[in-house]
């Protein structure tokens, strides 16, 4: 079924009984009749149009791999097929939640090198306001270099899309969160998504629009040498040299794209990071600032990499992510 149809569903008070876990039998209806002058049509039935999403489901994700206190888990979904294999991600349901329900594409770090789908301490904000959440799989730097693992992200949001009436989800309310390398993976897509070299083949930028960004500890800018911003794992990532690397630094630089009609983004960044120093989140800022585009920064006074959670910053971080979230995805 089609974005339409889904909100055909919603219209019909139906949509709620989508969500991935037992759906069939949650809702009951009967077979009308539509008459014009004198025909009779046959009006779609509710319950054979839960059973055919029933259906969709389980087709699509098996049986769920673990239950939580906040989810039911699909472990290893796949979403794409590469020259390099297979990609998965994770997929996690939220309980007792009616209806369609925004969903968090979460993007893990690691140096674009290291790392793996998983999302850890990141499902548990997304999870207990009630979105959907799934963690993506991309390939890293030593299988395929930029643009590659963007094209990735983008895929896994387009598959997302693509069956949010079997995942239960809200096409039109996807956010994207990630740290460290994940933090630029999911910034440089919510802020290009009209760039076709960052798409794969047959995704359109609708597609690829993000409702809203997070991002922990991330690189925006590689024009400028801060800290690893620009040693060998860079390098690995853009899949070239210092010589030959200023059009590849510019195009994955996140700061290059940024306009006013980009998805809102909220970051968090620690004055004391070592590994992506703090002036790469104020260049973001600076850089969204002049472009007229919705931005807030958390800062961590002392902070060292990806501590969102940790310090006298903590709970500030967590309000204001929980308030992020609810403002652009509901």
């Amino acid at each position: 079924m089609g974005w339409e149809r889904r909100r055909w569903l919603r219209a019909l008070g139906v949509a709620g009984a989508t969500g991935v876990a037992g759906c069939a039998g949650r809702g009951t209806g009967t077979t009308g009749t539509a008459t014009d002058g004198g025909s009779t049509t046959r009006a779609t039935s509710v319950t054979e149009t839960l059973t055919e999403t029933a259906t969709a489901e389980s087709e699509l994700l098996g049986d769920p791999d673990a239950e939580t206190e906040l989810a039911t888990v699909y472990r290893d979904v796949q979403f794409r097929d590469t020259e390099d294999g297979r990609l998965l991600l994770d997929y996690y349901r939220p309980r007792d939640v009616e209806g369609p329900v925004p969903l968090v594409v979460h993007v893990h770090g690691g140096a674009w090198a290291f790392g793996s789908k998983g999302g850890g301490r990141f499902r548990r904000v997304p999870l207990s306001e009630g979105a959907a959440f799934a963690s993506v799989g991309y390939r890293l730097s030593d299988e395929a270099s930029f643009p590659g693992p963007v094209r990735d992200v983008v895929a896994a949001m387009a598959w997302c899309r693509e069956h949010a009436d079997a995942l239960g989800v809200d096409p039109d309310a996807v956010g994207l969160t990630g740290e460290s390398a994940g933090g630029h993976l999911s910034t440089l897509v919510a802020a290009a998504p009209d760039v076709s070299n960052l798409r794969p083949a047959g995704v359109s930028a609708r597609a690829a629009r993000a409702s809203c960004v997070v991002s922990v500890s991330g690189v925006y800018d590689f024009g400028v040498e801060d800290g690893g911003v620009g040693g060998t794992l860079v390098r690995r990532f853009l899949g070239c040299e210092d010589q030959a690397c200023e059009p590849q630094r510019t195009q994955a630089s996140p700061v290059t794209h940024l306009d006013a009609s980009d998805a809102p983004a909220l970051l968090y960044h620690g004055t004391a990071d070592r590994v992506v120093p703090y002036r790469q989140a104020e260049r973001y800022v600076a850089a969204a600032e002049d472009a007229g585009m919705p931005v807030s920064l958390v800062t961590g006074e002392g902070g060292a990499h990806v501590t969102p959670y940790a310090g006298d910053w903590g709970d500030r971080y967590e309000r204001r992510q929980r308030e992020f979230l609810r403002e652009h995805l509901w």
